[in-house]
C-alpha cells in the first residue's frame, strides 16, 4: 500500500475513534469545571429556547475530551490531514 492511503486510512479511523469522544468523557465522569461545561454548552449544544435546555451536551464534553488528548494527537495541518481538509 502506498504511504498516501496509509496516511489517509490512518485519518479516517482516527475521526472514526474521535466521533463518540465526548460520550465516553461524559459517560465516564472525567472532571472538569462547571465554568468549562458551562462555557462548552453555550459554543457547542443547540440551546432550546421553549425549555430553557441544552440538547447533545455530549459535544460540550468533546472539546474537554480533544484538550485532554490533543499532545497525542497527530498534526493535522496542511496535507497531513488527507483525505480531510487540513488547517492552515
Amino acid at each position: 500500500m502506498d504511504n498516501q492511503k496509509l496516511v489517509a486510512s490512518s485519518n479516517i479511523a482516527l475521526a472514526a475513534l474521535l466521533h463518540d469522544l465526548g460520550k465516553m468523557v461524559e459517560r465516564g465522569k472525567i472532571p472538569a469545571s462547571k465554568e468549562t461545561l458551562d462555557n462548552n454548552k453555550h459554543l457547542y449544544c443547540p440551546f432550546h429556547q421553549d425549555g430553557g435546555w441544552f440538547s447533545h451536551v455530549h459535544a460540550a464534553y468533546s472539546a474537554i475530551g480533544i484538550d485532554l488528548i490533543e499532545p497525542w494527537l497527530p498534526s493535522l495541518k496542511k496535507d497531513n490531514a488527507f483525505p480531510f481538509g487540513g488547517w492552515s
